[in-house]
């Protein structure tokens, strides 16, 4: 009997994925500029909603991490971001991220992954800080990669959307200057999205995507589904699904798998020989 119970337990453990994605963001208190596109407000309820769905994110999802959400305020320290996989710095107005942008950074170079919805000029404080700003103005539509994960990942493949509202573009110049890779262009062939897979940025960074609008990936607003999922849905999702590729996995390694199956197989053979 005793034998049963750890052979289930060892194909639990060769099957089951513990890691938890944890996602955070300003809240509308610390970011009171962004009203309702902080990371807390209704223009990201849908989003967060999806992220929390088990049937996009979780061991039997479209990606197989489950997700854990937080939004973090005046409390965004070293030590409340320790254990934070990816940071959503959401339509941030400069003098208020100005606060926390050095520990951000810190966060970021430490290994921490960034999404910045950074938008015009007065909300792309952390983005200057990463020597991206944003820049007037930009031509619709947006053309996102499709030979990134952003514009061709797990949840299907994103058309041609647009900005709306306040919208502008990155320095193309600037973001090959750091490594990184342009993933959305406007009309113009202006960048409008940028990535940097871990390490690309800095040797010891995490990943990090900038768009140059908030409303490229906001509900409402923006006009982001994600029931059914639309185009501006389709990008959110990759991109969250591109930054969790970027997080190891902590499922139990294939070889002590075996090593587990094998001991219980010589355990199998003692009892009947005994």
């Amino acid at each position: 009997m005793k034998l049963v119970f750890f052979f289930v337990l060892a194909l639990f453990a060769c099957n089951k994925t513990f890691a938890t994605i944890v996602i955070a963001g300003n809240d509308s208190i610390v970011s009171s500029s962004s009203s309702t596109w902080a990371w807390d407000g209704t223009q990201h309820q849908e989003l967060r909603d999806a992220l929390e769905d088990t049937d996009n994110f979780g061991n039997s999802g479209i990606v197989g991490h489950e997700v854990e959400l937080r939004t973090l305020g005046s409390n965004i320290t070293a030590s409340s971001l320790q254990d934070v996989d990816i940071f959503v710095a959401s339509y941030w107005f400069d003098s208020q991220a100005a606060i926390y942008s050095s520990v951000l950074v810190d966060y970021f170079l430490a290994g921490g992954d960034l999404i910045i919805l950074q938008d015009s000029s007065a909300y792309d404080g952390i983005g200057e800080a990463l020597g991206i700003a944003t820049n007037a103005v930009t031509t619709n539509p947006t053309t996102v990669s499709s030979a990134s994960l952003l514009g061709d990942g797990p949840f299907g493949t994103v058309a041609p959307i647009n900005q709306i509202g306040t919208i502008g573009h990155l320095d193309s110049t600037a973001i090959s200057s750091k490594n990184g890779t342009v993933c959305g262009t406007d009309a113009a062939g202006r960048a409008t999205i940028a990535c940097w897979q871990d390490g690309e940025y800095a040797a010891n960074a995490g990943s990090l995507t900038i768009f140059a609008d908030v409303d490229l990936i906001s509900g409402l607003y923006g006009e982001a589904d994600f029931s059914p999922t639309n185009d501006k849905g389709r990008l959110a999702l990759n991109t969250f699904a591109f930054h969790m590729s970027e997080v190891n996995s902590v499922s139990t390694p294939p070889i002590l798998c075996l090593m587990i199956l094998a001991s219980m197989c010589m355990l199998r053979r003692r009892m009947i020989t005994a």
